[in-house]
């Protein structure tokens, strides 16, 4: 059984509490709302509104609350040498600015710092579907990886590199914001054009699992993102057609096409640049310009 202080008790921060109260662990709560943490006194965790009233011999602060200038009040507000030595792991979403801002704050109060990035819902954590990622002092991460397993089976340590788990935690975030935009405009199209919705969230999964796995697979780029191939998945110039017959129909429905026109400029520009040939992932010379 390890001691453990978990700050925040919102969705996210509830899920890492209860998890860590089902594998045993003993389980400090900060928070400002006492109401939101009486389920989980019930099963035998202890409330504190601040670092000043939790035991000084804990395992593991984890921190989970809205934003990073709250985690940053919260460590601020700790006793004088409190958090010397101690292992701090931060899953707030984060800018890279927080982060390195952060790791000077941990470096100044002595802490072991690793910083985490949550790539699922609330209800994952604890079960084979959660899936974290962590990024730091590989030490630190090493001597509490096994009470991290409570809130992810399978954690995954990136490297020392601190900005990592926030890297990854963009580009999740990056692919998310772009499938729900993806999502909701198919489900505007079913609602102009009287599709049912009902049929498009059959059909979702089966559609998306192997459009997804295919573009992962066919994804050749280097790091230096210039090893372009002639097309093997879908060549510039097929996209650009299939972007305007796309554009056409969205306009006839009466829907906003503005992601759409600056897709499909990204693709007519890398048509124009002499990609036309080349598979898709050939757009991405005019991502980086």
């Amino acid at each position: 059984m390890a001691k453990i202080i978990s700050a925040g008790c919102g969705a996210m921060g509830s899920a890492l509490i209860s998890s860590f109260l089902d594998q045993g662990h003993d389980v400090t709560i900060v928070d400002l709302n006492q109401e939101a943490v009486l389920p989980y006194m019930e099963r035998g965790a202890h409330f504190a509104t601040e670092l000043k009233g939790c035991p000084e011999d804990a395992d593991l602060i984890v921190l989970d609350v809205p934003s990073y200038p709250i985690a940053m009040s919260i460590v601020n507000a700790a006793p004088r040498g409190f958090l010397d030595g101690k292992v701090v792991v931060n899953l707030v979403t984060a800018s890279f600015d927080d982060v390195e801002a952060f790791v000077e704050v941990m470096n100044e109060k002595g802490s072991r710092y690793i910083e985490g990035s949550i790539e699922c819902y609330p209800t994952d954590i604890g079960k084979e579907t959660g899936f974290i990622v962590y990024s730091g002092d590989v030490k630190a991460y090493k001597d509490v990886e096994d009470i991290l397993r409570a809130i992810s089976p399978e954690p995954v340590f990136l490297g020392e590199n601190i900005l990592l788990a926030t890297i990854f935690d963009i580009i999740t975030l990056t692919l998310f914001y772009a499938l729900t935009w993806s999502v909701l405009q198919a489900s505007a199209l079913c609602v102009r054009n009287g599709f049912p919705i009902e049929t498009l969230k059959s059909y979702i999964y089966p559609i998306l699992e192997p459009l997804v796995k295919g573009m992962a697979e066919g994804l050749k780029l280097d790091d230096k993102a210039d090893a372009f191939v002639e097309a093997q998945v879908v060549s510039v110039d097929i996209l650009e057609h299939g972007g305007v017959s796309i554009m056409d129909s969205m306009k006839k429905s009466k829907l906003d096409t503005s992601v759409l026109e600056a897709i499909q400029k990204l693709i007519v520009d890398t048509a124009h640049a002499g990609y036309g040939k080349m598979d898709y992932e050939s757009i991405i010379t005019q991502i980086l310009k």
